[in-house]
């Protein structure tokens, strides 16, 4: 089992499989609170071991070491979400083992949605009023680039009324019962926004209306169970759908409307296509845009292992000033000098190594190193003890204690 280089910890992930068969790049909703609590479910704590938090956060394989693509969605200073890319996961009953490890100081942001999922925009480039770009194509109107309302970082997309017409902007996400379309929306008062898909002769056409309805269209507009936001961002997520029976499934800011017919016999359309209203003042704004594979009994987070350690540790020193303890520091590296000043204990450290000074001053014990201890010197000044399993203390045959060497 390998171990991925410079991260402290980690834990086990127990994936179990659907009834729907295997799934390939699956991707899959993770909370991940960065302090210390109970893990379950789809929710786990780090106990304040991410030494670079929220970046210092990585996924793999079963191997611990092939890395898994990830995005994450949102995080404060306390926890966060992250969406990962699970390559393979088997059918049920069977399940599938992957790891999480964190703990690594000055790490690098390598978030990235693009990578996770069929499609992804969450609009991050250009200035403010550029063209919306990325796999974008307008068809009709503007659609710009906007700084005025986002919901994750610096900016959204925005469609612009009136433009003469319904504006109208469409992405290529191919049609298909295994696939969900997800993004937070930002509705105007008065505006509606309109997400058509198509398999190129039946289309879904749902409406976020202007009196905050959810309409869809069969044979005619009906107003489904739903309701969305207005002047406010919100969520919305279109999946389980059948492209033979015409039913589809909608969850909305929390609440689901399952089984909702449509007929709408229209060719032309196959790509995702957002329309607005061509009211005065109805922008509507979109943002965190994803495509991702979806099964109806959908894998489950079915357990995590305890914390494990390992890796490599850096500490650029570690000093304790006064009576007191430095210990149980596991596989740890200390690169500057490390100091225990006055009465105290200096123990537990294993599989440690001391690039700099090893220095205990004072009354006190430097007990339980084990293994290998590599430095320029280990010093012991004043009355003391240095004991327990010492395997080698490179660069010196000898170890100075009191009067004599040995």
């Amino acid at each position: 089992m390998g171990w991925l280089s410079g991260y402290a910890y980690r834990k086990e992930i127990t994936i179990t499989g659907t009834p729907d068969g295997a799934q390939t790049n699956y991707q899959m909703l993770l909370n991940i609170i960065k302090g210390a609590g109970s893990d379950g479910g789809n929710s786990v704590y780090l106990g304040n071991h991410a030494l670079d938090w929220p970046e210092d956060i990585r996924f793999t394989k079963s191997d611990g070491e092939t890395l898994l693509d990830f995005w994450r969605e949102e995080s404060d200073a306390t926890d966060g979400t992250w969406w990962i890319e699970f390559d393979s996961i088997s059918a049920s009953p069977n399940t599938a083992t992957f790891y999480i490890y964190y703990g690594k100081a000055s790490d690098s942001d390598v978030s990235n949605g693009d990578n996770t999922f069929i499609q992804f925009d969450n609009f991050e480039r250009g200035s403010d009023g550029d063209p919306i770009g990325g796999d974008w194509t307008v068809v009709i109107g503007s659609v710009i680039i906007s700084t005025e309302q986002k919901w994750g970082d610096t900016r959204a997309m925005k469609i612009v009324t009136p433009g003469g017409s319904n504006p109208e902007v469409n992405i290529p996400v191919n049609c298909g019962d295994h696939v969900a379309i997800r993004f937070r929306y930002y509705k105007s008062e008065i505006g509606g926004l309109y997400s058509v898909h198509g398999d190129g002769s039946n289309l879904f056409d749902c409406r976020l209306d202007i009196d905050e309805d959810v309409d869809v269209y069969d044979s005619g507009w009906v107003d489904t169970t739903l309701d969305c936001k207005k002047d406010s961002w919100g969520l919305v997520e279109f999946c389980n759908f059948s492209w033979t029976a015409k039913t589809m499934t909608i969850v909305i800011d929390g609440a689901t409307e399952s089984g909702i017919p449509f007929v709408f016999t229209l060719g032309g359309y196959t790509n995702f296509t957002l329309i607005t209203a061509n009211i005065a003042d109805g922008h509507c704004w979109v943002d965190n845009f994803i495509a991702r594979n979806w099964t109806a009994n959908e894998p489950t987070w079915t357990s995590w292992g305890s914390e494990e350690t390992g890796g490599v540790t850096h500490y650029a020193s570690a000093t304790l000033s006064g009576a007191g303890t430095l210990a149980g520091i596991a596989k740890g590296k200390f690169a500057g000098k490390t100091t225990l000043a006055g009465v105290g204990t200096l123990s537990g450290i294993t599989k440690g190594t001391f690039v700099g000074k090893a220095t205990l001053i004072g009354t006190g014990m430097v007990a339980c190193i084990t293994n290998v201890i590599r430095g320029t010197k280990a010093t012991m000044t004043g009355e003391g003890m240095l004991s327990c399993a010492i395997t080698k203390i490179a660069g010196h045959k000898r170890l100075w204690w009191g009067s004599k060497y040995y």
